[in-house]
């Protein structure tokens, strides 16, 4: 077995991100012991997410032309999105981590993304799957990056339009049909610009899920650092690429 220098170890660290290339493979891809793999991994994860979290940074304004303005300050739209764990032992962890939406136990992530460019602006740290989405929008820290002013598109599951104006900020979501047989015209045409907007954040979770790591059933041994590190990683290396949003999409 060789040692690795630096830069095959950042490369090996990459490989494991983008491939999701078993620990196994590396160690014969790179012709070095499994446990070497292991302590690569458990030391440049950490460091390459303190290097690239920079590139994940909340805006200060939102445009105001196109369909935008319609939406004063707007900035960002926000979501969820899940890694896959394996199931833990402890019978109330796996209630905590089991969610109903994706029938499986996870690791729950909070992301908004700028509905202009397609850029990650904000980030969670991960939460157990069954979490709701007002407990990812209380403990995430996304209102403490708020900006007075500012609005954000989400899901009709987030209801929480309360912990935006505690902030002075704004939630859009969706337009509840509440029983009518249709909306009325404005409350139709607002949930249309909105959808044209806030489905760039799907968009982007689509990109982020492209590093293949973050496809594969997380052992439950992983410390969740690691998991948070990696998402991390992967969506600084997202807004490193082209833009997901043309301007002729605006």
């Amino acid at each position: 077995m060789r040692r690795l220098d630096r830069i095959d170890e950042f490369l090996l660290t990459l490989v494991r991100l983008r491939l999701g290339a078993p620990e196994e493979d590396l160690t014969y891809r790179f012709e070095v012991s499994q446990s070497r793999v292991s302590k690569i991994l458990t030391n440049w994860l950490p460091f390459l997410a303190a290097q690239f979290k920079g590139l994940i940074s909340w805006p200060t304004v939102g445009p105001c032309h196109g369909i935008f303005s319609n939406f004063p300050n707007t900035v960002a739209a926000m979501d969820c999105t899940q890694v896959f764990t394996e199931r833990p032992y402890n019978l109330q962890s796996q209630k905590a981590m089991y969610s109903d939406y994706k029938s499986h136990t996870t690791i729950k992530y909070l992301g908004a993304v700028d509905i202009f460019t397609g850029a990650f602006v904000f980030l969670s740290g991960g939460q157990s799957g069954n979490a709701s989405d007002r407990y990812m929008v209380e403990t995430s820290g996304i209102l403490d990056v708020l900006i007075p002013g500012q609005r954000v598109f989400a899901d009709r599951g987030f209801k929480v339009y309360d912990l935006f104006a505690k902030n002075r900020a704004f939630l859009t979501i969706p337009s509840f049909m509440k029983g009518r047989a249709q909306l009325p015209a404005n409350e139709a045409l607002i949930s249309r610009l909105m959808a044209s907007g806030r489905i760039h954040v799907e968009r982007a979770f689509g990109r982020l899920h492209e590093f293949r790591i973050l496809n594969r059933v997380q052992p439950i041994k992983q410390s969740k650092g690691l998991l948070d590190d990696m998402v991390v990683i992967a969506a600084a290396l997202c807004n490193l690429q082209p833009r997901l949003i043309k301007h002729q999409e605006m």
